[in-house]
């Protein structure tokens, strides 16, 4: 965000920022040369280029939880009017898995499970399976995309292992969560 102001002009500028994942709101403004925080933080400020006059909103580092609307706004204290501008703050990130996706489980041979991994991240990640040995999932496939969920019908001792789900975006590689699928079946002899 940038406005052009003279050392002369009787004006002053000022953001907000509205995030919309917790309702919080940080508030910025120029007066005097004095900047006001309605929420103090350390990584949003304003900077002022003295050749062109122009200010900026700088965040450092951008966050994913700045996602939210960006308003910024020009008051001409002089005049007693205002202009102002609305923008759609949109922030880019990594994904990563949420801790709600399936851990550790234990089942009988021949039950019927579902794996699940939950991921965040914009734009919204694909999920990728995998077995962490590469060998076939019990579909037959070594890797299964975009799927959420993996199910697994009448589950056999062969299927047991470590399970790996990737969460994938424009923006990268995220997280890998693995989780042991332990079965339990009944002794048998192999001549």
């Amino acid at each position: 965000t940038l406005v052009g102001l003279t050392d002369t002009d009787k004006r002053s500028v000022s953001w907000e920022l509205h995030r919309l994942n917790d309702n919080k709101k940080f508030f910025l403004a120029t007066d005097d040369q004095v900047f006001q925080f309605a929420q103090p933080t350390r990584r949003l400020y304003a900077e002022h280029d003295m050749d062109s006059s122009d200010w900026y909103l700088i965040f450092d580092p951008l966050d994913r939880e700045d996602y939210g609307d960006l308003t910024c706004m020009l008051a001409d204290t002089g005049y007693n009017n205002s202009i102002f501008l609305r923008r759609r703050l949109v922030v880019y990130s990594e994904p990563f898995v949420v801790q709600s996706s399936t851990k550790d489980i234990e089942v009988s041979e021949g039950d019927n499970i579902l794996l699940q991994c939950f991921a965040q991240g914009l734009p919204p990640p694909q999920i990728q399976w995998m077995k962490a040995d590469a060998t076939p999932l019990p579909d037959g496939n070594i890797r299964v995309i975009g799927a959420v969920e993996l199910p697994i019908n009448d589950i056999q001792k062969q299927d047991r292992g470590i399970y790996k789900c990737l969460a994938i975006n424009l923006v990268g590689y995220g997280d890998v969560w693995t989780l042991k699928v332990n079965v339990k079946f009944p002794p048998y002899i192999h001549c």
